[in-house]
């Protein structure tokens, strides 16, 4: 892949290096997986623990879960 010019990230690690560029737009795009996940739970799911349960602990950090 480094031949090519692309290398390996983590979920985290990338979606942290986005915010970091554009907080209001993946601060969005979080929260309206948020709400989804609100629906299908039929019940209010903390931001906190849904980053925990997709394992973004550096973004959750980051958005200040």
């Amino acid at each position: 892949m480094a031949a090519e010019g692309l290398s390996r990230r983590d979920p985290d690690g990338f979606l942290w290096e986005m915010h970091s560029h554009q907080p209001e737009r993946i601060a969005a795009i979080v929260e309206a997986v948020r709400t989804r996940a609100e629906a299908m739970a039929e019940g209010p799911v903390p931001l906190k623990s849904l980053m925990k349960r997709a394992r973004l602990y550096r973004l959750g950090k980051a958005l200040g879960a």
